[in-house]
């Protein structure tokens, strides 16, 4: 029987559908071939971002302990710290490398491994800051062993300059060769391995000196009552503290930089200046938060040329309420400017758009040697009015 027109065009238009399903699933199939030509290498790929990320945590957070506390100790100079676990202190189990010359390396056991108290296979309390950001324990490499060759390795020289380093990486995407070479650009000494330095200055959080920078830990204890009603319970912890003008007889709305949970997607907890003068019939009043560091490193360490950057994130009400900053250097019981400024905000007529804040400047003249400590003060102008939001604070600083 011959077929009609219309059977055939049928028959027709079935086989290329069942064509292009057929080459759709064959695509499918070879998408999932190639994604397994080399899975170790995604292993490798998933074990280098890891090293890299804990590297940069534990570059951060040694230099908030470096650069806030009153006392603090980075470790001994001359000893490679191992993130290995061996029962012989200098590691003298594990087979490992001569160090070098004048050098012996410190391991540790294995109930002491991660221990954040100094006890650890790092010899920094981070306990003292009160604040350990982006880690509950010390990291350790993903392998973690001396046989494989990785492990991280921990130094700090005479000047107290640290460096922190994961001994290899070992993916072709980061290594030296690949793509995203993370081991020649780190700018390190190491060409085969991922290096941080306390000297390093990249613009981002890496030398960030201010502890809490999200303002993340509150206190709750706040009083006097008079306050609250206004600003509520919480204030800054945790490095930062707060200030108002004892001189004003008490309103009954108060002014001072207080702590909002209420700050947006992203942003878990940010200061909030709120100045509500003219509705409350009262004069314009101070309304600050202020950090003070008193480690030598930062008091005696800025000398003429030091490049200091100060930035943060803010948004304002639809009065557009200006955010401030001081540094001041306390010498011989008085408080001095070194650097005070206005920085004129954006308008920002909507609640929640945040605006990153950066300036940058040059200390021209060294520091006196009898200083005693550092402060940096955040303000809302205390003469306008309208609500200020401050969230992500940072102070960075390059020595010449």
């Amino acid at each position: 029987m011959k077929q009609t027109t219309e059977q055939k065009k049928g028959k027709k238009s079935i086989t290329i559908i069942e064509l292009l399903v057929s080459m759709g699933i064959i695509a499918v199939l070879a998408g999932m071939m190639s994604l397994n030509v080399n899975p170790s290498e995604f292993l490798r790929q998933s074990r280098d971002a890891q090293r890299i990320s804990d590297v940069k945590n534990l570059d951060i957070n040694i230099s908030r302990v470096k650069f806030s506390s009153k006392t603090f100790s980075l470790g001994q100079p001359n000893i490679i710290y191992l993130s290995l676990v061996d029962t012989s202190v200098t590691c003298s189990n594990l087979n490992l490398p001569e160090p070098p010359t004048g050098y012996s390396y410190h391991c540790v056991t294995a109930s002491d491994l991660n221990n954040v108290d100094g006890t650890g296979w790092l010899p920094i309390d981070f306990s003292e800051t009160g604040l350990l950001a982006g880690m509950a324990v010390l990291p350790t490499d993903p392998v973690n062993s001396a046989d494989s060759g990785f492990y991280y390795l921990y130094s700090v020289d005479g000047e107290s300059d640290y460096t922190v380093v994961a001994s290899s990486l070992e993916s072709d995407k980061y290594d030296i060769a690949g793509d995203k070479d993370q081991t020649s650009t780190d700018g390190g000494e190491d060409d085969y391995a991922y290096e941080k330095k306390e000297s390093d200055f990249d613009g981002e959080t890496d030398n960030n000196i201010v502890v809490n920078t999200n303002v993340n830990h509150l206190d709750n204890s706040y009083s006097p009552g008079w306050d609250t009603n206004l600003n509520g319970f919480q204030k800054p912890s945790y490095g930062f503290s707060w200030g108002y003008n004892d001189s004003v007889p008490n309103p009954s709305i108060g002014y001072h930089g207080h702590v909002s949970a209420d700050c947006g997607v992203g942003h878990s907890g940010c200061v909030e200046f709120i100045d509500k003068n003219t509705q409350y019939g009262h004069p314009h009043r101070l309304q600050e938060i202020y950090q003070t560091w008193q480690n030598p490193g930062i008091v005696f360490g800025w000398r003429t040329g030091t490049v200091v950057r100060v930035k943060f994130m803010a948004q304002t009400d639809d009065k557009s309420k200006t955010p401030r900053f001081g540094l001041f250097h306390w010498s011989n019981n008085q408080g001095a400017y070194i650097f005070d400024t206005d920085i004129v905000s954006k308008t920002v007529p909507n609640k929640k758009k945040w605006e990153k804040i950066t300036h940058e400047f040059t200390v021209t003249s060294d520091w006196e040697t009898d200083a005693h400590d550092i402060t940096l003060y955040l303000y809302g102008n205390d003469g306008e009015e309208g609500t200020l939001w401050l969230d992500n604070i940072q102070v960075e600083y390059l020595n010449p």
